[in-house]
């Protein structure tokens, strides 16, 4: 009978004991396995949030993107029409100086008696003649 009683005071001990040990044992499992899962679950959250982040990113580079080429093109259209304003002025000066010319022409040729055969224009070709003789330079009426 000593030996069921040494056996019934065992297991009387010694059964809430393990079966503290394996219970706590079980909850500490538990518990690292609910902080695993939560810790998981920031990681999935925080990925979310970055993938968000290099998506919207993405969408305001290209849109960036997009505005810097519509804006090349309108400079580069506005240069287009810049250049071709310069050739109009150009070709307008270059209109002006020969009206100046023509002008300056007429305005040589002039006569100064009106009506008559005697046309006397105000300028003396003899005397140009003569200067460019001295200065070894042939002067030359213009034919046309």
């Amino acid at each position: 009978m000593e030996v069921n009683l040494i056996i019934t005071i065992i297991n009387s001990v010694a059964i809430p004991i393990l079966s503290g040990a394996i219970f706590y044992n079980s909850r500490k499992r538990k518990e690292a396995a609910l902080a695993s899962q939560a810790e998981s679950m920031a990681i999935a959250t925080s990925a979310d949030g970055w993938k968000q982040l290099c998506e919207k990113r993405d969408e305001d580079v290209r849109a960036k993107e997009e505005e810097l080429r519509r804006k090349d093109d309108k400079i580069e259209t506005l240069f287009d029409k810049v250049n071709q304003l310069r050739d109009n002025i150009s070709d307008l000066e270059n209109k002006n100086h020969e009206l100046v010319m023509l002008n300056q022409e007429l305005e040589w040729n002039r006569c100064e008696v009106n009506g008559c055969s005697n046309r006397k224009p105000p300028r003396n070709r003899e005397n140009l003649r003569k200067l460019s003789l001295e200065n070894n330079m042939m002067y030359v009426d213009r034919t046309d």
